[in-house]
């Protein structure tokens, strides 16, 4: 039976072709298409807002590898990196207008002429030194971190719920110090300039041994 009903429909098509006619198409399929397969993650549904049940932005997800934290202004997440300023003896600002982070090393040719304090927070004396921020603004030793999304100051006690979260050392019994100005900074985003110094205001102050 197949071959015979193979036969007919090139009987039909030489007949059309004949009569300068088109042929005939084939009838189209009765049965849909099977369906996608689902995405399997660790996602959870967003709603229309593309936000999970607590209100967070379910574009980036939380890992041990590239921690995850959000803001609890506008909800939105992001990426972020702690730097242990001890270890590195540098010193640390942020802008008082985006998300950057500048760090300056201690160790570094500028460092042997301003002598700036390491370890911690930058001092305000430093502030006149640097450039402006890559955004316009200007670090400040008073500025805390800032939302990527929104801009507005995170909170460093809120921030322990992520933190605490996504440290290894959480389970060995470490513990987040609740503030921005300790040994600890923060990138955001990536969002981090290093050796940002004012060269020719630098010099002017800290002229160099000649």
């Amino acid at each position: 039976m197949p071959a015979l009903r193979q036969l007919a429909n090139v009987s039909s098509d030489y007949t059309a072709r004949v009569r300068g006619e088109s042929p005939p198409r084939p009838a189209a399929r009765s049965s849909p298409r099977p369906p996608r397969p689902a995405r399997v993650g660790r996602r959870v549904q967003p709603d229309a807002a593309g936000r999970d049940a607590l209100g967070y932005s379910t574009i980036l997800l939380t890992s041990m590898d590239n921690p995850t934290g959000w803001c609890e202004h506008c909800g939105g997440a992001f990426h972020y990196r702690l730097i242990h300023n001890g270890f590195g003896d540098s010193a640390y600002a942020y802008c008082d207008a985006c998300a950057y982070t500048v760090l300056l090393d201690g160790w570094s040719e500028a460092a042997k002429r301003v002598h700036f304090r390491v370890q911690q927070r930058m001092t305000p004396d430093v502030e006149r030194l640097l450039k402006l921020c890559p955004c316009g603004g200007a670090f400040r030793a008073s500025a805390d971190p800032k939302c990527p999304h929104c801009s507005r100051p995170l909170s460093a006690v809120v921030a322990t719920s992520y933190i605490e979260k996504n440290a290894p050392g959480t389970a060995k019994g470490w513990r987040w110090d609740q503030s921005w100005a300790g040994v600890y900074s923060i990138a955001i985003n990536e969002k981090i300039v290093k050796e940002w110094w004012d060269e020719e205001v630098v010099e002017r102050l800290f002229p160099a041994e000649r």
